[in-house]
C-alpha cells in the first residue's frame, strides 16, 4: 500500500506492506476505480470525522457529563486491544 506524501503523518511517501488476507480484502474496494483514486473516501481531517460521523447517526459527540469523544484516545485504545489479543507490537 503507498500513502502519498499529502496524506503521509511524516510527509513523505510511505509503502506498507499488507498481509495477503488484507490485500484480498481491500481489493473489492478498488475494482474498478482508476490507478491513482484513493482506496478510501477519507476525511481531510479525521479529527473533525469524529464530531460529524457520530452525530449523523444520533451519537452525541459531547455527553450530558461534557465528555466529548477523543479521536487520538482511539490509537491507544486500539492498541490496547491488539496488544491483548497477542499482536505483535510492531504490527500494531
Amino acid at each position: 500500500m503507498t500513502v502519498k506524501a499529502g496524506y503521509s503523518k511524516h510527509r513523505r511517501e510511505d509503502v506498507m506492506p499488507l498481509r495477503r488476507a488484507m490485500a484480498e480484502a481491500v481489493a473489492g474496494f478498488i475494482e474498478g476505480k482508476a490507478p491513482d483514486a484513493p482506496v478510501f473516501d477519507m476525511h481531510d481531517k479525521p479529527a473533525a470525522m469524529m464530531r460529524v460521523d457520530p452525530e449523523a447517526t444520533g451519537i452525541a459527540y459531547r455527553d450530558d457529563e461534557g465528555r466529548v469523544g477523543n479521536f487520538h484516545a482511539l490509537w491507544h485504545t486500539t492498541g490496547s486491544w491488539l496488544a491483548a489479543q497477542g499482536v505483535h507490537p510492531k504490527v500494531i
